[in-house]
């Protein structure tokens, strides 16, 4: 079973801290049933060809308001 991966925080050598970011698969995004959501934030067509592997990188919001992450 695929799974979307997770970047974690990042801490910089300056002490900045980066936010996560999440990505994922078409393909995962489908077997998750959140494909309608992920078109519509990345402002896709659901005409154009997307291949499964094709992979997009969500904020951490995005991906707590989708429930991929807590």
């Amino acid at each position: 079973m695929s799974s979307c991966r997770n970047f974690g925080y990042v801490q910089k050598l300056n002490g900045e801290v980066e936010a996560i970011k999440i990505m994922i698969s078409a393909s995962e995004a489908m077997e998750k049933g959140i494909w309608e959501d992920i078109i519509i934030l990345f402002g896709r067509d659901n005409d154009e060809e997307i291949w499964p592997n094709e992979e997009f990188i969500l904020t951490e919001e995005q991906a707590i308001k989708l429930r991929l992450i807590k």
